[in-house]
């Protein structure tokens, strides 16, 4: 489950009591409840409401285990490493590295909403990638990933 952040202070609730902004404001934002002159307030009327953050799961390129499940379980966003893409499922096992078969498997098992799959062995190049990719793509089982490589944003 990802961490919940704390809902944005309301300035002007503050400012009604006559709390200025400054250090205070921390405490409001951190505490169940504050003191301002000689009354003590409940912090969570002067907040907003709290937002859950995005579930991140990060995988390097290892066979899979178990806990993946676990760890990935409903991720909004997956970085997995697989070496290989496409073909050689043999190889990737006897060498304990990632296939894409396995990191879908882990996408549709654990219900994860999108993937980036990085860490592509250097026997593919940017125009093998591109037609496995589309290739890919043009079955409508395929879960929703994308190849990345170092630097690229999303």
């Amino acid at each position: 489950m990802a961490p919940e952040t704390t809902g944005t202070i309301n300035v002007e609730a503050l400012k009604n009591i006559g709390l200025e902004p400054g250090p205070k404001y921390q405490e409001v934002k951190s505490h169940d409840t504050f003191e301002h002159n000689g009354q003590v307030y409940q912090s969570k009327d002067f907040r907003g409401e709290s937002k859950q953050g995005p579930i991140v799961a990060i995988f390097g390129d290892t066979k899979p285990c178990s806990n993946e499940r676990v760890i990935s379980r409903d991720a909004d966003v997956m970085v997995h490493e697989a070496t290989y893409i496409d073909g050689e499922k043999h190889l990737a096992n006897n060498y304990h590295h990632s296939h894409i078969e396995d990191v879908f498997t882990l996408i549709k098992e654990a219900n994860v909403k999108r993937t980036l799959i990085t860490h592509l062995s250097n026997r593919y190049n940017t125009e093998d990638i591109n037609e496995i990719y589309q290739t890919l793509i043009q079955n409508e089982d395929t879960p929703n990933f994308n190849f990345v490589k170092d630097f690229d944003s999303f």
